[in-house]
């Protein structure tokens, strides 16, 4: 998870990587550093895969 400034406030940005192909599954953004930023983020990797 990282957070990126902006000119409106922070964006927090949630991914995950696939280590062995080295690249993004799958990301969110979001304006609220919440759980279910990370929630969404995994339940559509796992729904992926």
């Amino acid at each position: 998870m990282v957070f990126v400034a902006t000119w409106m406030g922070f964006v927090y940005v949630a991914f995950i990587i696939d280590v062995l192909a080295r690249y993004i599954v799958d990301w969110r953004g979001s304006r609220s550093l919440h759980t279910d930023l990370v929630i969404d983020v995994l339940g559509q990797v796992l729904w992926a895969r």
